[in-house]
Formats: C-alpha cells, structure tokens, sequence
C-alpha cells in the first residue's frame, strides 16, 4: 500500500525486497513516530537496552534491578531468544549485580571484621584490668602475710627472750 502511494521504494537485493523511504522529509516524522511508539509500548528492560546500545554499551550506564533482571530474562526466553543488543544489556546487567553483591558482602565482612576487633579490644581491656587488679590484690595479700610473718617472727623472738629469762631449775 504506501508503495503504491509512493511513500515506500521496493528495491529487490540479494533475492529480497528492501524498502526505502522516497522522501527525505518524511524521515523525521517517522523517527518521532518510532519514538513515541516505542515509549509506549517496550518494557524497562527493553528500552533500557536501546539506550545502552545507542550509547555505545557504556560501563556506567544503569543497570536493572535483581527483580526486573529475571523478569527479562524469563521474557527474552519465552520470545525465544533476544537481541544481540538485549543479551549484551543482559550480561551487563548480570555483571554490574554481581559487582554489587561482592562489594555489598565485602562490606559486611568488613563492619564484621571491625566489630570483632571492637570485641577483642573490650575483652583484652577487661582482662588486662583483671589481671591488673588481681595482681594488685596479690601483692597486697603478700604485704599482709608478710606484715604477719614479720609480727610472728618477733613474738617468736620475744618468747624465746622470755624463756632465756627465766631461770632454769634442775
């Protein structure tokens, strides 16, 4: 039909039929018209996966999220398959989650890692208080026996002064 208007030029190559805009002018028209169809019609994924390959599949571009991941996932494989541009978005996408989820744990590892030290730290001081405290009452208990050892020792000495005093009989 728009052949036959003269808005499309069957060109035949390579045993098939191509056609061509005829005019240049209705070139921008149909862009918009593309456009906006597809904005309303392709899914996240979908258009996500046209900008990452109009950028030139850049490394900083967003990825999806694990959720929207295995719903286009599931979608490419119900359809039979996607795109070359959908399955490099896809093993981008894949890649970036992974990233993610390393650095994610590598951070918890890592609050884990300084919470232990925190606990190690808390228990050496309690210990080293400990182990301070004990020594202190030890060495305190050591003065007291040898305060009392010391007073024994005098008595001792006094009672045998006393029994030397006394005389002896018989």
């Amino acid at each position: 039909f728009l052949d036959q208007e003269h808005i499309l030029r069957p060109t035949v190559r390579v045993g098939a039929t191509w056609y061509e805009i005829a005019h240049d002018r209705l070139v921008e028209p149909i862009l918009r018209s593309n456009e906006h169809w597809f904005a309303q019609h392709l899914t996240e994924f979908e258009s996500n996966a046209r900008a990452w390959c109009a950028h030139n599949r850049p490394g900083q571009f967003p990825s999806l999220p694990e959720p929207v991941l295995r719903e286009a996932e599931a979608s490419a494989k119900a359809r039979g398959g996607a795109s070359d541009c959908e399955s490099g978005y896809l093993e981008f996408c894949r890649q970036q989650n992974r990233i993610r989820r390393d650095r994610r744990r590598a951070h918890r590892v890592g609050l884990f890692a300084g919470a232990l030290s925190g606990v190690v730290v808390v228990v050496s001081l309690v210990g080293g208080v400990t182990w301070y405290s004990t020594v202190g009452l030890l060495r305190d208990e050591v003065q007291k026996l040898e305060v009392a050892r010391n007073d024994l020792l005098e008595e001792k000495d006094q009672l045998l002064e006393e029994k030397e005093a006394v005389p002896h009989r018989g």
